[in-house]
């Protein structure tokens, strides 16, 4: 999970990495050029490789020329590497992450984006972010099982399965070189007798749900998530909750389903996702200290200092957060030393339970 970075500040800037050359690419750039346009991502990004969409809005947008040649004197200034669809030397996904630590002399903040797959080097790759976090240097890993096909898949629905492949397919041979010839799951074009029927493959099972018809092309799949980006999070919240529970010995890159991919879209929201008890929150020259279970939180003031909890800070809301609720109608005044229990009531399976401390706003995963 990222730390607290300042998105609003232009001068900040963050790499996204993604293994796919088109899919993950064309969402995560739709994601923040929207966000950006919106205002709620204020900094800096760029998307690795290039997205055919930041062509396009490079084209059209001539009213942003300004802030593209600022943000592109800003970035050169620190060694900006030129190669706009640079692809990173080595063994799969350590080369990208390895990648992502050199970036980090160029941007504040990286992510690599990256599938379960059947890489050679994802432990060696989880391995080298978690003690470069230790350094505290700021890369993370986006990461979805079996691919980032199953993470768009929740904002439609929860789902808990072990899906085989994102398209039903095998390799052939021609030749001396192997060639990957798609059975067309779901379509007009599926090959009967090898096409699942969506049993296997999640594209085929998306189809078979009317959720997309294609997700590998030039077109972007942003645009019928976007509204259900909330929804999303909450279902990969759940989804990582039940895994953990089904077996906690398992490392992420080995389990199927699993994904990370929500940390980032959060990130970029705004938001802090918490999937562990007790968070530390140090804000406002104190220490807060938040327990949950399904039934209350308590926070507690481990500082010297009172802070002011404002009013509505803590509350719940549906993943469309058009039905919030307020848990404290009044600012609540924490005394060092002091703690406050509030009961959560009425929490329905798609609810989020948000807190705000100055600003810092986090999800909390019940």
């Amino acid at each position: 999970m990222s730390r607290s970075t300042d998105t609003r500040n232009p001068a900040f800037a963050i790499m996204l990495i993604c293994e796919g050359r088109k899919t993950e690419p064309n969402f995560f750039y739709c994601l923040c050029e929207d966000l950006r346009k919106q205002g709620v991502l204020g900094c800096t990004f760029k998307v690795l490789p290039k997205s055919s969409f930041e062509k396009e809005d490079e084209e059209t947008n001539a009213d942003r020329g300004d802030r593209r040649r600022k943000t592109r004197e800003l970035l050169e200034g620190k060694s900006m590497k030129e190669d706009e669809n640079v692809r990173f030397p080595g063994e799969q996904p350590l080369n990208w992450v390895k990648g992502g630590l050199d970036y980090l002399s160029t941007y504040n903040e990286v992510w690599c984006i990256f599938d379960k797959d059947g890489h050679p080097k994802q432990k060696e790759a989880f391995e080298l972010v978690e003690k470069s976090q230790s350094e505290d240097k700021n890369i993370n890993i986006a990461f979805s099982s079996r691919c980032i096909e199953y993470y768009f898949l929740l904002h439609f629905e929860y789902i808990y399965k072990a899906f085989s492949k994102s398209e039903c397919n095998e390799k052939q041979y021609k030749g001396r070189e192997p060639k990957t010839v798609y059975f067309k799951c779901m379509t007009e074009q599926a090959v009967l007798g090898k096409a699942c029927e969506g049993s296997k493959c999640i594209n085929g099972y998306a189809r078979k749900q009317g959720y997309w018809q294609e997700s590998k092309g030039d077109a972007s799949l942003y645009p019928i998530l976007k509204e259900r980006l909330l929804y999303g999070i909450k279902n990969a919240m759940r989804l990582n909750k039940e895994s953990l529970a089904n077996d906690s010995t398992l490392a992420i890159y080995e389990r199927n389903p699993f994904v990370t991919a929500h940390y980032l879209t959060a990130r970029l929201l705004g938001y802090k996702i918490c999937d562990s008890y007790p968070l530390i929150v140090k804000v406002g020259g104190t220490e807060i200290e938040v327990f949950a279970d399904q039934s209350s939180l308590k926070l507690m003031n481990n500082g010297e200092i009172t802070y002011i909890i404002k009013k509505g800070g803590i509350s719940r809301c549906n993943s469309s957060l058009d039905d919030i609720v307020m848990f404290n109608e009044n600012a609540i005044l924490l005394r060092p030393t002091e703690s406050e229990e509030i009961f959560i009531e009425n929490k329905g399976d798609n609810d989020f339970i948000m807190l705000d401390f100055d600003g810092d706003k986090y999800l909390l995963n019940l």
